[in-house]
């Protein structure tokens, strides 16, 4: 397959996170990428609860062997990611693309009505072999064609989709 060593999608899952983690502790070499419609696990930072529905989000995350990166700079790629997908989303929107902004370390979000809304965030996790990471998996989900009438309740002052 060239670059990508893995590439599956799922209907449905817990987590894409997850599944790339198995696959790298399995050996599967980099890159690998799982792509998911719907997860029923999906978190964020901190172990929050990253929700969706299905045809209304990016969900993915992509596996890493970036052994010659130190453990000091693993850091970097959630920054790195978090960058890029802000200026992914931004080429999306064309004139309304000043609106995102990345709200340190790993999400974007939108600026409406002087408010900061969640649009999209990023989740890297890594493991070590000495000083330098063994593996790295990135996580990113972006709320793309989302409703604001469907928002759950309990995130609805909070978040924002690309659609919107």
């Amino acid at each position: 397959m060239g670059f990508i060593s893995r590439l599956e999608r799922f209907d449905r899952l817990a987590s894409t996170q997850a599944v790339v983690r198995d696959w790298l502790a399995e050996g599967e070499d980099e890159v690998c990428i799982a792509v998911a419609d719907v997860q029923t696990e999906g978190r964020g930072r901190l172990e929050r609860v990253w929700q969706d529905r299905p045809g209304s989000a990016l969900l993915a995350s992509l596996g890493f062997r970036p052994v010659a990166l130190p453990a000091a700079h693993g850091w970097r790629l959630s920054a790195i990611a978090s960058v890029a997908m802000l200026g992914a989303a931004s080429s999306l929107l064309g004139p309304t693309a000043d609106r995102l902004a990345l709200k340190w370390p790993n999400d974007i979000v939108a600026v409406h009505r002087g408010r900061l809304l969640k649009v999209a965030g990023v989740l890297a996790e890594s493991s070590l072999k000495g000083d330098r990471l063994a593996t790295a998996i990135v996580g990113i989900g972006v709320n793309v064609d989302w409703p604001r009438d469907d928002y759950p309740a309990d995130l609805a002052e909070s978040m924002w989709s690309l659609s919107e």
